[in-house]
């Protein structure tokens, strides 16, 4: 309380931060209600993409060659996956399950 005191503008970042998170979870129930959870996690992959994007150029961080690559397979890993399984949900197929590895 001590520091509240002391800093009062505290409070009002503090609301700004409630309101915009609660208001984020509202459009993140809204996009996985409309189009599903393969679209949810489309849309927050290409996000990741992007912030790392934004990242590196708004602080001047360069990306090497490797890291490029490498983050490049493994989004492409990623949207290779979430594509299978989005066709195969649009085909009405159902994707093959796998057992568990035995120990």
């Amino acid at each position: 309380m001590e520091f509240i005191r002391h800093n009062p503008q505290i409070l009002r970042y503090n609301a700004i931060a409630a309101v915009s998170s609660a208001s984020g979870q509202l459009c993140l129930f809204y996009t996985i209600q409309e189009f599903g959870p393969t679209v949810f996690t489309m849309i927050m992959t290409v996000r990741q993409m992007i912030s790392i994007f934004v990242s590196s150029l708004a602080f001047g961080h360069q990306i090497s060659v490797k890291a490029a690559c490498g983050a490049c397979l493994a989004f492409g890993v990623l949207f290779n996956q979430i594509r299978h399984k989005y066709h195969a949900h649009a085909m009405g197929e159902s994707l093959p399950v796998t057992a568990a590895p035995s120990q």
